[in-house]
């Protein structure tokens, strides 16, 4: 296990190493790493000790909402239990803690008017490390919802990146999702360039998070939609991954709009809808769209045709003539426009 944790901790340090493209400079996990490691074994701990609350800084976590009755029902526990397990803290330089781990059991305390609270003391100094300790540590708890994994993991995803690339190289979401894609088809031979260095990155987070590559690489694309979007997976409990997954394979996320993929949400909220179901849906709205498009393009060409008729005429026929004829041609092109919304009102009942 030390052997195991040493080489994690390497890993977690060396990313970039020697000179050359990104290939020469992305190091690949190791097999025997655990992904589901303890961070308090992991790294030196000074000691477990009675801290002062005051001294404790709390920096932006993952979680940007905590339920205050869940706070107060915290708190009433620890009032008649004690705290059955230590926060997670960082020695920094001048003599303060950082927290890593135990936000909610930290509030708690404050709720109460602790003056101290135990914490498991690590000795970490720099500031990078503690920063993706955070990271992997709230990723790996059980109580966040959709987004809030997903902006943890990406903002893992990133600092990988970043230390690969660097700062000034973008990652582009078009090329992320064709890795995701793949990696889901299982097509590997078609992950090159830039794409494997998507992969690997995706299979590092993967050690450390204790997820598969593909979906690392899903969470790191629904970090990066539309906020509203966001907002609906985040309130949606019977959302999960799987309807999610097959909703990237249908379509692309950068794709997606609030017409197409609220109703759709809305539908597993509501109706509770199995995978089997739901990819059952999403092939009927694929059908949908595609003969939307398709008479979408014959109405253009209709129109078109109408118009080079309307420009051919005015020269051979007589004001009345003429007359009539637009009264006619109003009438067909009113037919087709009730049509065609008749059609896209059964569209939305799917």
């Amino acid at each position: 296990m030390r052997r195991e944790t040493n080489q994690l901790k390497k890993e977690i340090d060396g990313l970039v190493i020697g000179s050359g493209d990104s290939k020469g400079r992305l190091k690949a996990l190791t097999s025997n790493a655990n992904p589901s490691f303890t961070l308090a074994g992991d790294f030196n701990v000074l000691q477990t000790q009675l801290i002062k609350v005051s001294d404790i800084e709390v920096r932006p976590q993952i979680r940007r909402e905590f339920s205050e009755e869940d706070i107060a029902s915290l708190a009433e526990s620890l009032k008649e239990h004690g705290l059955l397990q230590p926060i997670l803290v960082a020695e920094k330089e001048d003599g303060r803690f950082l927290l890593i781990a135990g936000e909610r059991r930290l509030r708690a305390a404050k709720k109460l008017g602790w003056f101290t609270i135990p914490a498991i003391v690590v000795n970490l100094k720099d500031e990078q490390k503690l920063k993706v300790i955070q990271i992997i540590e709230n990723v790996q708890r059980k109580d966040l919802n959709l987004i809030e994994k997903a902006a943890g993991i990406w903002e893992y995803f990133q600092y990988l990146w970043q230390r690969v690339e660097g700062t000034g190289s973008p990652i582009e979401i078009e090329q992320l999702w064709l890795t995701f894609y793949y990696l889901h088809g299982s097509k590997f031979e078609r992950i090159k360039g830039k794409l494997e260095i998507y992969r690997k990155i995706a299979q590092e987070c993967s050690v450390l998070v204790g997820i598969p590559p593909a979906t690392v690489l899903l969470f790191c694309l629904i970090a990066n939609l539309d906020d509203q979007l966001k907002e609906q997976i985040g309130k949606n409990s019977s959302l999960s991954v799987t309807h999610l997954r097959l909703m990237m394979v249908y379509k692309k996320p950068h794709e997606w709009t609030n017409d197409w993929a609220i109703p759709l949400l809305e539908r597993v909220e509501k109706e509770g809808l199995s995978r089997r179901r739901f990819e059952k849906i999403l092939k009927e709205n694929k059908s949908v769209e595609k003969q939307s498009k398709n008479e979408s393009n014959d109405l253009v060409k209709e129109f078109s045709r109408i118009d080079r008729f309307l420009k051919g005429i005015g020269k051979n026929l007589s004001g009345v003539e003429r007359l009539k004829l637009l009264k006619y041609l109003r009438y067909q092109v009113e037919a087709m426009i009730t049509k065609l919304e008749e059609k896209e009102g059964s569209h939305e009942e799917l």
